[in-house]
């Protein structure tokens, strides 16, 4: 079993991505298929909870974005239908809103086992201010995803044109401390990649432990 090979590889899962939820059935005004999502979502949560992850992402992104109010009120009322989680195990979403926007959705649903997830990458491709973002955020981000980008692609961290000093800034004043992920692409050699975007993490990180 998954939680076997866990322990044997010593390689434990603490996130799990709902990536299959980007197609947007969790807010559907479809009755019928919004109640198959809403089971899929009880499910992923009892599968979580059992190999022992303590969060799970929901990327409110491409149809499952949240631009009307429409979309609001079904994920309202989506979210309503889903019991309060295990004491250990949250839900983060991760929006392309702004960050106002994004806080006052998560007021509305009103859940204290949800909060968000901050993608540096998709933040700068959206040409969000990342150290605004994270200064109305902080007290709701549960992992935050290094990633860098430009207007339409992905590069090596560092290579693109993700303000990494501003998200350092930010997370030092805020004194946050999560979960970082890295979300990099492995071109045309991914141990190469990996070694460099781990490198580059790795000093990103220090130097806000350090501060």
């Amino acid at each position: 079993s998954l939680k076997d090979m866990q322990k044997i590889k010593k390689v434990y899962i603490h996130s799990v991505c709902a990536h299959s939820f980007i197609s947007g059935g969790f807010i559907s005004s479809n009755k019928v298929e919004r109640e198959i999502w809403i089971d899929r979502l009880k499910l992923i949560i009892d599968c979580s909870n059992e190999i022992g992850s303590d969060v799970i992402i929901l990327p409110l992104m491409d149809d499952f974005s949240i631009n009307s109010i429409k979309k609001e009120k079904l994920l309202i009322d989506s979210f309503g239908k889903i019991p309060p989680l295990p004491s250990h195990l949250k839900i983060l979403v991760e929006t392309d809103l702004s960050a106002k926007t994004c806080l006052n959705l998560l007021n509305k649903i009103n859940r204290s086992d949800l909060g968000i997830v901050y993608d540096l990458g998709n933040s700068t491709q959206l040409n969000h201010d990342i150290y605004e973002d994270i200064k109305c955020l902080h007290h709701i981000i549960g992992e935050v995803h290094l990633k860098d980008k430009d207007n339409s692609a992905s590069f090596r961290l560092g290579n693109g044109n993700t303000d990494f000093e501003a998200a350092v800034s930010a997370l030092r004043e805020c004194k946050w401390q999560g979960r970082f992920v890295l979300e990099t692409p492995i071109f045309n050699d991914w141990q190469q990649e990996a070694e460099k975007n781990f490198l580059f993490a790795k000093r990103l990180i220090s130097s806000i432990e350090s501060a």
